[in-house]
């Protein structure tokens, strides 16, 4: 690999993959460490998580105890817009092709890619676990918020008709008798099970009687609080266990031998390679020396006590000066590595505005001849309404809603494979639509490559990342509470089918959020 030295700093200059991709044919590529001895691969995720590459400008630096090993993943799309299939091949600096192009060779890279984000989460030993109630209270509706169980009641009008819900959503099992008598509260209202979850009682509801369903729900968990903290601790107990389990699986699989509860870092990285590169120097010495000694004869070398290097330690303060160049996200109270990964969703979709032209006419004004420029839209406009319409619809399946702060984000590592299709997804139709239409088959391919849709991974305090995920909970709850409103009102069995299955949609959303939230709580 060939490489330019840097400023005296612990950096390298290497070749970006645009070049390599550009060299060895492909379509786009990855920056991964690669030990072709061992077949181990570090993804690109995690070098720029660890600081081991850096963009400044147009130049691409790796930490020079890693920059030999610095091997491009090229990758090819093989399949349609709508089913992406990927192939892959391992090239070096120079586009020469290390591993060949296959399906096999993209599979790996997935399953590292997977292994390194198991095997960098930290598992603590024991669980810190706090049970506080949270009353929250709107126009019509109150929700007691605890980490394990979300009261709800409220009441609903809908033109003629009125009605009172109550729900109880739970985050762990082995809690289900409370459960019951939560329930039992609203049954002693006058509720009843309701189709599709929850309780119902059907008629008006007085802003005392809701306020009074309030406070027994909240007497009733207070009397219960000590037994809903231990079965909550035992149920995390066991989470953490089987957590640890899986991420020091992981590890082991790396290489990397350190317990769950500490978190990995650079050093750790930087490591495997250069412990590689130990032994391979020492194989080629005592090969050497095998040579020189005379026939016969035996030679007694002795063992070296092997002992991983610490360059790291000169890195630190280097870490700290290229922060003013790429500073992370202010966290003086928290590590780096105890910092939340979230997918913040960055999209751009063109509007019916694309499809517009100008048109240049001259028109008779007062008798003198005027010229009038006008902007025409083409039909190809209500295609791109369509897409974009659709486009939202496809977002919502991985990403949710802050509307607070005008973001979307999404918690699983799946957002940045969603966001491609959904990118593909939606210069789809724009083209098909022009084809059916008989449209300007080269505009609808301008205005198709405007389509930009990308997850970028982020890291924040765990403080701001879990207020990030409650107000997108909150969110994805008033999005599931209007969804079942729409199902009791539509009249149309296939109308009740399609709401359905975009509330299972929301559901599932919701419980990947919540889940991301415990975790954080807990």
């Amino acid at each position: 690999m060939e490489t330019e030295k840097g400023n005296g700093n612990g950096l390298v200059r290497i070749q970006s993959k645009s070049s390599v991709c550009s060299k060895a044919g492909g379509e786009w590529g990855r920056y991964i460490l690669y030990d072709p001895a061992r077949g181990l691969i570090v993804t690109e995720d995690q070098l720029v998580r660890f600081n081991l590459i850096q963009t400044h400008g147009s130049k691409v630096l790796a930490q020079e105890e890693v920059a030999q090993s610095v091997h491009y993943l090229v990758v090819w799309d093989v399949g349609s817009k709508r089913k992406p299939q990927y192939e892959a091949a391992i090239a070096d600096a120079n586009g020469n092709v290390i591993v060949p192009r296959s399906a096999e060779t993209w599979n790996t890279y997935v399953k590292f890619l997977e292994l390194w984000q198991t095997a960098t989460r930290v598992v603590p030993l024991e669980p810190q676990l706090e049970f506080v109630e949270r009353v929250k209270e709107a126009r019509d509706a109150w929700v007691i918020e605890t980490p394990i169980l979300t009261v709800t009641g409220k009441r609903v009008d809908y033109y003629d008709r009125r009605y009172a819900a109550y729900e109880v959503r739970t985050r762990i099992s082995g809690i289900a008798d409370i459960v019951e008598k939560l329930y039992a509260v609203a049954v002693r209202h006058g509720f009843a099970k309701g189709t599709y979850g929850g309780y119902i009682r059907r008629g008006p509801i007085g802003d005392d009687e809701l306020k009074a369903l309030k406070e027994e729900a909240l007497s009733l968990l207070n009397a219960e609080k000590a037994v809903l903290l231990a079965r909550w601790a035992e149920a995390v107990k066991a989470r953490l266990a089987s957590a640890r389990e899986e991420v020091e699986a992981a590890r082991k699989k790396l290489g990397v031998e350190k317990p769950a509860s500490e978190p990995i870092t650079a050093e750790d990285i930087i490591s495997l390679f250069i412990q590689r590169g130990e032994e391979e120097a020492e194989e080629a010495e005592e090969a050497e020396e095998a040579e020189e000694a005379p026939a016969g004869e035996l030679e007694f070398v002795p063992v070296a006590q092997t002992s991983v290097e610490q360059p790291f330690s000169s890195l630190i303060s280097q870490t700290e000066k290229e922060m003013e160049v790429a500073p992370l996200p202010p966290a003086a109270a928290v590590k780096r590595e105890e910092l939340v990964k979230l997918h913040l969703l960055a999209f751009s979709l063109p509007s019916r505005y694309a499809a517009a032209r100008t048109k240049y006419l001259i028109e008779r004004e007062e008798g003198k001849s005027v010229l009038v420029e006008r902007r025409v839209f083409e039909e190809l406009a209500s295609v791109i309404e369509t897409a974009r319409r659709e486009a939202y619809d496809e977002l919502r399946r991985a990403f949710a809603m802050v509307p607070e702060l005008g973001v979307w984000i999404a918690v699983t590592d799946a957002a940045v494979e969603e966001a491609k299709r959904v990118a593909s997804f939606v210069t789809g139709k724009i083209l098909e639509g022009a084809v059916q239409k008989k449209l300007d088959l080269d505009a609808a391919k301008r205005v198709a490559g405007r389509v930009k849709v990308e997850a970028w991974p982020i890291y924040l305090e765990p403080e701001r990342a879990r207020a990030l995920l409650e107000k997108a909970v909150a969110k994805l709850s008033e999005d599931a509470e209007e969804l079942r409103a729409r199902i009791e009102k539509a009249e149309k069995e296939s109308m009740k089918k399609l709401l359905g299955k975009k509330l299972a949609e929301v559901e599932k959303l919701k419980m990947e959020f919540e889940k991301k939230l415990e975790a954080l709580r807990g």
